[in-house]
């Protein structure tokens, strides 16, 4: 899989949504199986936007290369647009590490200047339904569709 994953495209935000390969949903259950790469390109630092992926689970394992993954706490919800975060965890992530991310969970994952790769797996096709999106300096809140999906070959021909 890892040797497969280097000829993955690499994916590319497009209108303010990032993308994910789509390998496989499951026309029983609704599960997916995603790509996400992320290009060498990227300048260390480059963070994803910080959001959550509504009421699905994400179970996201890297395949190849390195990057942080930052977790937030939500500290006020008394008003629909405004949900300030402190970020409570900053881990550096590589080849065979796994994260869970849990319904809502407020993350972001951050390059360190090298070609990322993860498989992800969800409870259910991101780009359907509304996720948060939160503003780390102003405490601003909004939702928006998640990631478009690209389908994509799992073993791509060499």
């Amino acid at each position: 899989m890892q040797e497969a994953s280097q000829r993955w495209p690499d994916c590319v935000a497009k209108n303010g949504r990032a993308e994910n390969l789509l390998f496989y949903e499951d026309p029983d259950y609704g599960f997916v199986i995603n790509g996400l790469t992320k290009g060498g390109s990227r300048q260390a630092g480059e963070r994803t936007r910080v959001h959550d992926h509504g009421f699905i689970y994400t179970l996201y394992g890297v395949l190849d290369g390195h990057e942080r993954v930052e977790r937030y706490e939500v500290t006020d919800t008394s008003k629909p647009d405004y949900r300030p975060i402190k970020r409570t965890d900053d881990v550096m992530v590589g080849p065979g590490e796994i994260d869970l991310v849990k319904p809502f969970e407020v993350h972001a994952e951050v390059t360190v200047g090298e070609r990322t790769v993860a498989l992800i797996i969800r409870s259910k096709k991101a780009g359907e339904h509304m996720q948060g999106r939160y503003n780390v300096e102003t405490g601003e809140y909004f939702e928006s569709v998640g990631p478009f999906q690209t389908p994509t070959e799992f073993f791509p021909k060499r």
